[in-house]
């Protein structure tokens, strides 16, 4: 009833009283009042605060575990070679080859640098 009369006359007063209405019915749907601990509610704030920080101390401590180890487990290791193909300076071939292969209109990063813009600026450079 408040809102189809706000929305005819549309007086201010009307819609901070919706406004209001709608925090409080929203803060008492999302608050909790009581607490089930084991066989008993809980309804004070102290002891309902206890009650979570208790569950929660218990259920982390009851979760331990033995971490997987991996001594046995044998990893491939790059030869120097390769080692050194990963840390060398791009090559002019590369760098032309990604630009060509590549659809102008896709951009790399978030920052709306596509490839067409890249390659623009290269060939601008190389005159």
């Amino acid at each position: 009833m408040l809102r189809s009369k706000w929305l005819k006359e549309g007086d201010a007063n009307y819609k901070k009283k919706i406004i209001n209405n709608c925090v409080k019915s929203r803060g008492s749907r999302n608050s909790l009042k009581t607490l089930r601990v084991n066989d008993g509610w809980v309804t004070s704030l102290f002891d309902f605060r206890k009650a979570v920080v208790e569950f929660l101390n218990n259920h982390v401590e009851a979760n331990t575990w033995e971490r997987p180890k991996l001594d046995e487990v044998l990893f491939d290791r790059l030869s120097n070679e390769e080692n050194d193909a990963l840390i060398a300076p791009f090559s002019m071939l590369e760098i032309e080859a990604v630009f060509r292969d590549n659809d102008g209109n896709k951009s790399p990063e978030s920052d709306g640098s596509n490839f067409a813009f890249a390659e623009f600026w290269y060939l601008l450079r190389m005159r």
